[in-house]
């Protein structure tokens, strides 16, 4: 598979301008990198452009200002205009923007772990620790856990486009099974052990009351 730039840049006659943002947002949740569509509308186009907190979109826009007819909005989103004829050099300047070593370090993903643990220690009398903190939201964020070495008993893929992940693994004798939604792409199929971040949630696919872990990502363990 082609490696992804660091900043996404799509233009196509098909996009109509009013769903461009709503485009660009789903990019940067599959992917995780800063995403500007275009909507091209003959001499001149429109995009929307959707960010990561870790890269300011805008400030990439004005890396290209000779080049556009206007544009504004803030850090996360922001928007554009330019002629068509210059879409081609726009890309290619905002992907150079978004490769610079100053630019590109904030695209690398981070989560910040509360525990690391032995999936074995993840009871049912731990769920109910977890469930006492509710509600979560905003200032009370669900905790993140990681474990290291988990066993792949199991894997497949899931979702009409095959992106999202599922695993059964096991650790210490406790088995569980875990969900990574659009993270299928990044599955090896010859991975035997896994190191995992995760939250905790109940598992209604495979009976009232189970445990599973939602995946927010995995790397293969190190030997």
């Amino acid at each position: 598979m082609e490696e992804l730039p660091a900043l996404i840049v799509i233009a196509d006659e098909g996009f109509p301008r009013g769903v461009a943002g709503l485009i660009a947002g789903r990019l940067v949740d599959r992917y995780r990198r800063p995403a500007i569509v275009l909507a091209v509308e003959g001499e001149y186009s429109v995009a929307s452009g959707r960010s990561i907190p870790e890269f300011n979109i805008v400030a990439a826009m004005e890396s290209c200002e000779d080049l556009l007819v206007r544009f504004g909005g803030h850090s996360q989103a922001a928007g554009l205009t330019i002629a068509t004829s210059a879409i081609p050099q726009l890309k290619s300047r905002l992907e150079a923007y978004s490769a610079l070593p100053g630019e590109h370090q904030g695209l690398e993903r981070t989560i910040e772990v509360d525990s690391v643990i032995d999936l074995s220690e993840m009871d049912d009398e731990a769920v109910r620790w977890i469930d006492d903190l509710e509600p979560y939201g905003p200032g009370n964020t669900r905790p993140v856990f990681a474990c290291m070495g988990a066993n792949v008993l199991e894997f497949a893929h899931m979702g009409r486009e095959q992106q999202h992940l599922r695993l059964r693994v096991e650790m210490g004798g406790a088995q569980f099974t875990a969900l990574g939604f659009n993270q299928g792409d990044k599955w090896q199929p010859s991975t035997q052990q896994v190191d995992l971040a995760f939250t905790v949630t109940k598992d209604s696919f495979r009976g009232k009351g189970a445990i599973a872990l939602r995946l927010l990502d995995f790397r293969t363990s190190q030997a």
